[in-house]
């Protein structure tokens, strides 16, 4: 008996190249979203909000020197005061579900520029470091030889983003729960 084999090129059709191209969108925001919520990569021409936070000179994203933005210029906080409840605000203001530690006295560095906050009292529930109590901004006592740091634990951002990448493998294109590549 002699098999014949059909060979059939897949039809180009204008819904198979919306897929395909809609497909290659998801994986480009997957990488991305990789990047910046684990590798802590920055975007291009992104304007921070005001009061927004980072970590520099640590071993990683989930840790280092507090920065704060104000005026669109980075600047440092104080460690005077500062202890694991100011430091878990910013933890889970950064996404992380706790702090570890709070170091003082420039732990990670010395930072540049000025210095926003000085004697930062956190109760742990505010949602942002600009919500605790302080000697009001810019106005400090303190050189950078006591920047304050903070060391997080379990990336919450990190998790959700791993849980929204599977999600998105298995779920139809029409859904609009994969549209949500851009919020954090």
């Amino acid at each position: 008996m002699i098999f014949e084999v059909q060979i059939r090129r897949p039809l180009r059709s204008a819904r198979s190249v919306v897929n395909y191209f809609s497909a290659v969108v998801r994986f480009a925001l997957y990488i991305l979203c990789i990047l910046v919520l684990y590798f802590n990569v920055a975007l291009p021409n992104i304007t921070y909000p005001e009061g927004a936070v980072r970590l520099l000179g640590g071993s990683g994203p989930h840790e280092g020197r507090v920065e704060v933005i104000h005026n669109g210029e980075w600047g440092t906080v104080c460690d005077d005061g500062w202890d694991i409840l100011d430091a878990t605000v910013v933890c889970h203001e950064l996404g992380y579900i706790r702090a570890a530690n709070a170091p003082q006295n420039a732990f990670f560095g010395g930072g540049s520029g000025p210095i926003w906050y000085d004697e930062v009292g956190c109760t742990g529930s505010e949602l942002n470091l600009t919500e605790c109590s302080s000697d009001g901004r810019g106005l400090h006592d303190c050189q950078h030889s006591e920047d304050a740091g903070v060391v997080c634990t379990s990336r919450l951002y990190l998790f959700l983003c791993i849980l929204w990448i599977v999600l998105c493998l298995y779920v139809p294109v029409k859904s609009n729960l994969c549209s949500c590549a851009t919020h954090r």
